[in-house]
């Protein structure tokens, strides 16, 4: 329906709450991202939450809705090679490995549009430093294999493990203070 980022938005601006947009639930990445895009687009779209990323897929394939934020290349990767479906941006820093015609939100006007979500492990309050170290250690080496990080990018996920605990306690903190902000400006509520 959308060739790209900037006509969805500008159909959006012309048709408020006309267009429908799934997502795998109210709260999830991909609902955020879409308020993101709501916020830095000035458009107003129609959320259909849904309990998982199948049906969320299939309605779209069918028309019930427009739109479809998603945080799983592997669910809709099959779909957009069987043309069922069509990418018109991705949110991640840089193009997709397995859709590299596919553009970034960034490199269609969206600058801040950037929405990588991530993976991580914590430790309880308490765990000397000293061990902690040693497990960031030991779980970079793991990550480190060629076979894994292969796995990773068959899913469409790129792996880039945190310089330290330190680095990763830091990447939470800002993280929290952006999608704080987007989840008070969009009134997110959990149901």
């Amino acid at each position: 329906m959308f060739r790209d980022l900037r006509e969805l938005a500008g159909y959006a601006r012309a048709n408020p709450g006309k267009v429908a947009y799934g997502t795998p639930g109210v709260g999830t990445v991909p609902h955020l991202a879409a308020e993101l895009f709501q916020i830095e687009g000035r458009v107003q779209l129609n959320h259909v939450p849904y309990k998982g990323a199948t049906q969320q897929i299939q309605d779209l394939i069918g028309g019930l809705t427009q739109v479809d934020f998603q945080s799983s290349l592997a669910v809709a990767l099959p779909h957009l090679q069987s043309g069922r479906i069509k990418a018109i941006a991705v949110l991640s820093e840089q193009r997709s490995p397995l859709l590299p015609q596919v553009p970034t939100a960034k490199e269609s006007g969206y600058p801040t549009m950037v929405v990588a979500p991530w993976f991580g492990l914590g430790a309880p309050a308490g765990v000397p430093g000293s061990m902690v170290e040693r497990m960031h250690a030991a779980l970079v080496k793991g990550l480190s294999s060629k076979e894994i990080d292969a796995k990773f990018v068959s899913l469409g996920f790129t792996l880039s493990p945190s310089a330290s605990p330190a680095d990763f306690a830091a990447q939470i903190r800002s993280e929290h203070a952006r999608w704080g902000k987007i989840i008070k400006a969009a009134n997110v509520k959990n149901e």
